[in-house]
């Protein structure tokens, strides 16, 4: 059994109340915010399959939810590695 992270995290209103994305996007997107607070740079970098292990979807599920946060202009999402395609730099947009 993995170790879950035990920090609070927060849903902005306009987040909540998007009808655009989905629960999970929601969900993941409470997440990053979090990761923010703890952070000195205007990125963060991701690992998708931490995600995966988290809550325990597939990869394929993972990928689709951070697009849709990133399609309605939430996160700005940058390949960092080409030979580690799991791992990313995540923006903050807003």
């Amino acid at each position: 059994m993995t170790k879950k992270p035990m920090y609070p995290t927060l849903l902005p209103a306009h987040v909540r109340h998007d009808k655009n994305l989905t629960a999970l996007s929601k969900i993941l997107y409470s997440e990053l915010y979090a990761e923010f607070n703890h952070v000195t740079e205007d990125y963060i970098i991701i690992i998708y399959s931490k995600y995966e292990n988290l809550y325990e979807k597939s990869a394929k599920t993972i990928i689709r939810a951070f697009k849709c946060l990133e399609r309605n202009n939430y996160i700005k999402i940058i390949d960092i590695d080409y030979l580690n395609i799991d791992k990313k730099r995540i923006y903050l947009i807003k």
